[in-house]
């Protein structure tokens, strides 16, 4: 494979799609309150592994300077989910008018089918033609291999009577994640496999999730 197109395919089948897509089927599939597992595993998990170990694979695969990665690094320290935990944690415990509450859950409702409809705008038929067989392999392994590797290597120490190791594995078993989508097209990587393979993900996930919830609740 062409090095940007490795690099792009090695991000998606990475990091997984735990806020936007993964909170919305924790939710579903549990409760609310099982979300805070979900956030943790986000934050501490998902995010800080793109700041690491994600901007290192897009500058390799981009060729940008060490400079330019620092950029972004600071671009995504101030990203608005990130800003959005902080002032969450600094505001815990504070108040808010009902009417104020009441307009962000309106706005929260509209965070997942916004998110779903602009990934749908991006996709271009050409190009899913061209990277199709790509997105599958990228998928097969984020949704599929990378799971039952990981159920097989913990089942026999953990306890998958317990909601949060249902709630992490149903995490890991997430499609690729919008944010290390759009800093992989910023930082110069494959596009149209980026965006397909993010597209298809998403669809995916409707069949393959349910599959896996009903495979750890045996």
């Amino acid at each position: 494979l062409e090095k940007k197109v490795l690099a792009t395919f090695m991000v998606v089948c990475i990091f997984g799609n735990t806020a936007f897509v993964g909170f919305s089927y924790i939710e579903s599939l549990y409760s609310k309150h099982e979300l805070v597992y979900a956030l943790v595993y986000d934050q501490i998990g998902s995010f800080v592994a793109l700041l690491t170990l994600g901007m290192i694979l897009i500058a390799w695969g981009s060729g940008h300077e060490e400079k330019k990665t620092l950029t972004q690094k600071l671009k995504i320290l101030l990203t608005p989910p990130l800003q959005a935990i902080i002032f969450a944690v600094l505001l815990h415990g504070v108040e808010f008018p009902s009417y104020v509450e009441g307009i962000l859950l309106k706005l929260e409702a509209t965070l997942i089918p916004l998110v779903t409809m602009i990934v749908g705008m991006k996709l271009e038929i050409k190009a899913f033609k061209n990277y199709f067989k790509e997105s599958l392999y990228a998928l097969g392994i984020k949704m599929l291999l990378v799971p039952l590797v990981m159920l097989v290597v913990l089942y026999p120490f953990y306890d998958f009577d317990a909601t949060y190791m249902k709630v992490t594995f149903i995490e890991i078993a997430m499609p690729p994640m919008t944010m290390a989508t759009v800093l992989a097209i910023r930082g110069g990587l494959n596009k149209d496999l980026a965006i397909n393979t993010l597209g298809m993900g998403i669809l995916a996930s409707f069949l393959i999730i349910p599959i896996w919830n009903l495979i750890i609740n045996i």
